[in-house]
């Protein structure tokens, strides 16, 4: 797979530069431009259309997250990593709201190097972040709405699966999958709602807001016809 294209912005010259040069070597990403302030940034990411963009939260002027709040208005199918070396439970909240995929420290580096092919496949590592404080995340939930969805499409069809009541071999015959498959997928929402079976992943995708109660009565209603 093609390392994604990104735009690395930070205030720091030498810094930029060093990002840059660590994606590139351990192939992370390419680097197709930098930037070290608001303005420059937009119209770069505008010329470049970049599948990801690296931005430090501390910017002169209009900071990280007012930047990616405005792209993402614009375009919505930019993923954004926040360098934030450790912003608090609210500060991650608002990131999210804004559009952040993830937030990373500037040290160590192997975080970044790490995240970047999670964010480019579509995932939002910000949540997992924000999973020791459920009620936080509920609330995120519930004001993303309009945002892209926290959950791959598969993974909400297995969920919606698992609200119907469907056993895994019946959701694998639902979705044309393979029994693994669809098991893999179980597995996988488990770890990223910190569950351990099929009620609590179900009643903690209801109280995120990772699935609608009407959804779930339509699913049940659909199933028993």
């Amino acid at each position: 797979m093609a390392a994604p294209t990104s735009i690395v912005v930070h205030p720091q010259p030498l810094v930029q530069a060093g990002i840059a040069a660590r994606l590139e070597q351990t192939g992370a990403a390419h680097v197709i431009a930098t930037a070290g302030h608001a303005h420059h940034t937009i119209r770069l990411v505008q010329r470049h259309m970049p599948q990801l963009l690296i931005i430090a939260a501390a910017l002169p002027g209009v900071g990280g997250l007012a930047v990616a709040r405005a792209l993402q208005h614009d375009i919505p199918a930019l993923r954004t990593i926040l360098i934030h070396q450790q912003p608090t439970t609210h500060e991650i909240l608002a990131a999210a709201h804004a559009g952040i995929a993830a937030w990373v420290p500037l040290i160590p580096d192997d975080v970044l190097i790490t995240v970047i092919p999670i964010v480019a496949a579509g995932y939002w590592p910000i949540l997992a972040t924000l999973r020791a404080t459920p009620r936080a995340l509920w609330q995120l939930c519930m004001a993303m709405r309009n945002a892209p969805d926290p959950l791959a499409p598969r993974e909400r069809a297995v969920l919606q699966g698992i609200a119907a009541g469907q056993t895994d071999r019946q959701i694998a015959a639902a979705l044309a999958l393979s029994l693994a498959t669809v098991k893999m997928h179980s597995s996988t929402l488990r770890r990223r709602l910190g569950t351990s079976d099929r009620r609590c992943t179900l009643a903690r995708a209801l109280a995120w807001g990772l699935i609608a109660s009407e959804s779930i009565q339509s699913v049940h209603q659909g199933a028993s016809s």
